[in-house]
């Protein structure tokens, strides 16, 4: 999270964009009313949808900070103010990632199985932290098993005047897409409808041809073969190599490979590879079927996802399930927080479905954001008791 001056408030309450900074990677600002944006990671000037996104929690980081100093009978300092918004917030994105994102990815054999210590307490402390489990970041989760481009499609849920979705290559560096009146919150709004590819080794045309395309260049980067190639510049182990680490059935012919993947992901990596020992870890990864059948990646990627959470999960004393982070109270209010009803609070939109990562299904309908907040709206009340 960037602070930008001395306020709790990022900015003024009101609102909806990120702040401008400097040109940044590939973003140069077409007018001074329209700069390129600035945020903790300079990667966010990529595409709108990062902007859109970078924005809502901006606005929900502003919602709670005014809510705390006009409650507050104590006249908190600025910081106080701010500190205390910045570890609700935090606690929320934990929240949201270990509760909605990952039982998606790993599924939920894999996200319940006690052994892994993914899945979150429904009540109480966790009391999981372990000062001897190191928290930071794997290379191969960096550098491969969490780079999910394959779930891209072409275009962003943004629809044009001819009613056609947006070709996503036209937000790309592009600040004079972000500021048109309304965008960010038809985008927010939009990509809470629009249903995901399929996790596999096929890339959508934008993202094997056109990525990071200049507006006066016909074509862009392949980012499959980015990312094979990120993974051999920082020294990964090559696919069958990190199947035997995670302790998975060997690759060492092609019928291996096949019950790994398919028999077309087969013939396809064999016809690139000359020898199966040399096959890429993200180009084998991203070919497997689905871990258990139920997950969106296979289970080497898997493997490596549920060993970095768990380090993240464990390896982090300020994490926010464990004890002297929050007050039980507050733990109770983190736990009804919602990816849905951060949206339905911090922009116009009245419905959508209550489990916003998965499509819209007779198990999972639209519902009005009145009864979205019924159930998964955080009381900020028992914070305040932090500004006195």
């Amino acid at each position: 999270m960037m602070r930008i001056n001395e306020s709790p408030l990022m900015k003024k309450q009101d609102v909806v964009m990120v702040p401008g900074g400097a040109n940044a990677l590939s973003c140069v600002a077409p007018s001074a009313d329209k700069p390129c944006v600035d945020a903790g990671d300079v990667r966010i000037n990529l595409h709108t949808g990062l902007v859109a996104l970078h924005s809502l929690f901006l606005r929900e980081h502003n919602r709670i900070a005014k809510f705390l100093v006009d409650r507050s009978p104590a006249g908190p300092t600025d910081e106080m103010a701010f500190q205390v918004t910045r570890k609700i917030v935090s606690a929320m994105l934990q929240h949201m990632a270990f509760k909605e994102l990952l039982p998606l990815i790993l599924g939920k054999k894999i996200y319940n199985d006690p052994r892994n210590g993914l899945a979150l307490k429904e009540n109480g402390f966790a009391n999981s932290y372990g000062s001897d489990v190191d928290a930071t970041v794997m290379v191969e989760f960096a550098a491969a098993a969490f780079r999910l481009h394959t779930l891209s499609g072409n275009e962003l849920p943004l629809l044009m005047d001819n009613g056609t979705e947006t070709p996503f290559f036209l937000h790309f560096f592009n600040p004079n897409m972000w500021y048109k009146e309304g965008v960010l919150d038809k985008l927010i709004a939009g990509m809470a409808r629009k249903r995901a590819q399929q996790f596999d080794a096929d890339f959508s045309f934008v993202f094997q041809n056109q990525m990071y395309k200049a507006m006066d260049k016909p074509m862009g980067f392949d980012q499959l073969a980015v990312n094979i190639q990120r993974g051999r510049d920082h020294g990964l182990p090559t696919y069958p190599q990190m199947r035997k680490l995670c302790g998975l059935p060997p690759i060492n012919d092609v019928s291996d490979l096949q019950r790994a993947t398919s028999a077309q992901n087969a013939a396809s990596l064999t016809s690139v590879y000359s020898h199966i020992d040399d096959t890429d870890f993200y180009a084998g990864g991203i070919s497997e079927k689905p871990v258990n059948n139920e997950g969106l990646c296979g289970p080497t990627f898997a493997c490596v996802l549920t060993e970095q959470f768990r380090r993240l999960k464990m390896g982090d004393r300020f994490f926010y399930e464990n004890d002297n982070v929050l007050t039980p109270e507050q733990l109770t209010e983190i736990r009804r927080v919602s990816l849905a009803s951060i949206m339905c609070l911090n922009s116009p939109i009245d419905k959508l479905q209550a489990r916003v990562l998965e499509a819209e299904s007779p198990t999972n309908p639209v519902m009005s954001c009145k009864d979205i907040l019924a159930r998964s709206s955080v009381r900020l009340e028992p914070f305040l008791q932090k500004m006195m």
